[in-house]
Parts: C-alpha cells; structure tokens; sequence
C-alpha cells in the first residue's frame, strides 16, 4: 500500500527591506556618545576645583575616569562623577605637591 505524498507550497516570502550602514544623525552608538561625552567635558572644564590645575594634570585625570568608567556596565552614566572625582583628586594631589616644593625651598635656602 502506497501512502500518496502531500506537497505543501508554502506562499513566496516577502523580502525584509535592505538596511543601510548609515545610521540616522541622531542615532550614536552607545560607544560613540561615551567618547562625545568625554569630549564635552574636556571642553567645558575649568571647574571649581581645578582652577589652580595645569591643562596636562586636567587631561590625565580625565583619561584616568574615562579607563575607570569603561570597566563599569555603565561608562555613560559614571563618567561624570568619575571625571569630577578624579579632577578633585588631582587638584588635591597637585596641591600636596606644590606645599613640598615649598617647603623644600626653604630648606634648602636656610
């Protein structure tokens, strides 16, 4: 006994639309807007606590938070308070250094 063999024809698929590299302006990668937003603020900086702070010590700090906010789940929303914190670090740090020379002066002129 043959059984006889059902053919279903399925209906032609349609074909998705073709999807262009080119993202619309106003889509950025996650990764994009985390390095505009690094850039803003390199751009917007002399804060409060960095107004003694040479431009070399501001850029060091801020490519310090950038490393650190990029080891978090969330770099774009940590960046800022990582870039104020090691700004203020820095600040503090520069400061430190500058009451050493100080004092080594003296000494060093007695």
């Amino acid at each position: 006994m043959q059984i006889a063999s059902k053919r279903h024809w399925a209906a032609p698929r349609k074909q998705a639309p073709a999807l262009t590299n080119r993202p619309s302006p106003h889509h950025f990668s996650a990764t994009e807007q985390f390095w505009q937003l690094g850039a803003k603020l390199r751009r917007t900086l002399p804060w409060q606590s960095a107004q003694n702070l040479p431009q070399p010590l501001i850029h060091r700090a801020l490519t310090e938070a950038e490393a650190l906010a990029l080891q978090t789940p969330f770099p774009i929303l940590v960046l800022p308070a990582l870039a104020e914190e090691r700004v203020h670090a820095m600040s503090q740090w520069h400061s430190r250094q500058q009451d050493i020379l100080a004092r080594s002066a003296i000494v060093l002129t007695a």
